[in-house]
C-alpha cells in the first residue's frame, strides 16, 4: 500500500467520522430543544395560572382573568390553547414552538416541536 492510498483511507475515515458527529450533535440539539421548551413552559404555566388566580380573585371577572393570563403568556412566547373553569379549579393548557433548526420543517414530525402543558391551580377561595 502506497502513502497516496493511506492518505485516501484515512481521508475518507475523518469525514465519515466528521459527519456521524454532526448528525448526532444536530439529533442531540433538537431533542433538548423540545426538552427544554417543554420544561420551561410547564414553569410558564404555573405563572399565567396564578396571573388568572390573582386577577379572578380581585375583580371576581373571568373574562379579566382570561386576559390577565393571555399578558403572561404573551411574555413567554406562549398561547394560551384552553382555559377552563372547572368547578373550584381552573386548568389553563398552554402551548409553543420548540425552536428546532430542521424537526419543525418535516410533515410528520412537526408535532413534536409543538410543546403542550396542562396546569391545574384552586382560584374560587
Amino acid at each position: 500500500m502506497d502513502q497516496l492510498e493511506r492518505g485516501e483511507i484515512i481521508t475518507g475515515w475523518l469525514v465519515k467520522m466528521l459527519l456521524t458527529v454532526a448528525v448526532l450533535a444536530l439529533v442531540a440539539y433538537e431533542v433538548i430543544s423540545i426538552g427544554v421548551t417543554t420544561f420551561a413552559l410547564d414553569d410558564h404555566a404555573r405563572e399565567v395560572a396564578r396571573a388568572a388566580r390573582d386577577a379572578y380573585r380581585s375583580e371576581q371577572s373571568v373574562e379579566v382573568a382570561t386576559q390577565a393570563a393571555v399578558a403572561v403568556a404573551d411574555r413567554h412566547d406562549a398561547e394560551v390553547v384552553a382555559l377552563e373553569d372547572e368547578g373550584e379549579d381552573l386548568v389553563i393548557t398552554l402551548q409553543r414552538q420548540a425552536p428546532t433548526l430542521v424537526t419543525h420543517r418535516i410533515g410528520p414530525l412537526e408535532d413534536l416541536t409543538v410543546a403542550s402543558v396542562t396546569t391545574r391551580i384552586t382560584w374560587q377561595s
